[in-house]
């Protein structure tokens, strides 16, 4: 059930909503990434609606690709071979887990601060000075403050305090992609708005933005669309 609806029995329900973040992973028919064992499905990924989606037609994604990406990754499975474990890799992440008890800011703060310039530069309407703001802002947060975080000793019983401090490196990743993505196409699509550029350029502009993580900087390309005649 879903809000008093079955799904399997009642119509769902498709109503205009305002979303400005969309895309993700890049997956195959197969629902694969480009990591290998790492399948993938619905709003992780960038879908089958293009720029822009309608609310609840996200349930779509997880009925179909939910469903092949469950089927496809059980095949994989009874074929893999089992990897062992790489303890250096181990070691290595266990002692940077706990070199986060120590005083200093919480990561609740870092993430509020975090919260707060998406959503003054990279919200519905966007443009070049506000994209390059948050910018320059994320890189900072990452390189002067993320260094002075620390997770209180209660972190160790409770844990939330352990997973906000965790979870701010990847929010950070992903809120500079997006900022970058936004600022890369110089043009309005869809959930992306730019206020100095508010027309669609379809000559320019017909094309997926890609964004990989190259030698711990980030590049992004043009895509070309393929469509099905």
């Amino acid at each position: 059930m879903l809000v008093g609806v079955d799904m399997w029995e009642e119509p769902i329900e498709v109503v205009p909503t305002a979303h400005f973040f969309m895309g993700g992973l890049h997956i195959n028919s197969h629902t694969e990434t480009n990591v290998p064992r790492l399948f993938a499905c619905g709003e992780v990924v960038g879908g089958t609606h293009g720029s822009n989606r309608l609310g609840a037609n996200a349930k779509n994604e997880l009925f179909v690709f939910g469903y092949r990406a469950g089927k496809f990754a059980a095949e994989h499975s009874r074929r893999a071979v089992k990897l062992g474990v790489n303890w250096d890799h181990v070691k290595e992440e266990e002692s940077r887990i706990h070199g986060l008890f120590r005083n200093g800011t919480p990561p609740t703060e870092l993430k509020k601060s975090l919260k707060n310039i998406m959503s003054e530069n990279v919200g519905v309407g966007r443009s070049e000075e506000g994209l390059k703001r948050a910018i320059y802002l994320v890189e900072g947060l990452r390189e002067r403050e993320v260094p002075r975080m620390g997770v209180s000793e209660d972190g160790r019983k409770y844990r939330s305090d352990l997973v906000n401090a965790l979870e701010i490196y990847n929010m950070l990743d992903v809120a500079e992609l997006v900022a970058r993505s936004a600022l890369f196409r110089t043009e309005s699509r869809g959930a992306h708005y730019r206020i100095d550029y508010p027309k669609r350029d379809d000559e320019n502009w017909r094309f997926h933005t890609g964004v990989k993580l190259d030698k711990k900087k980030m590049t992004i390309s043009k895509t070309p669309i393929k469509t099905i005649e």
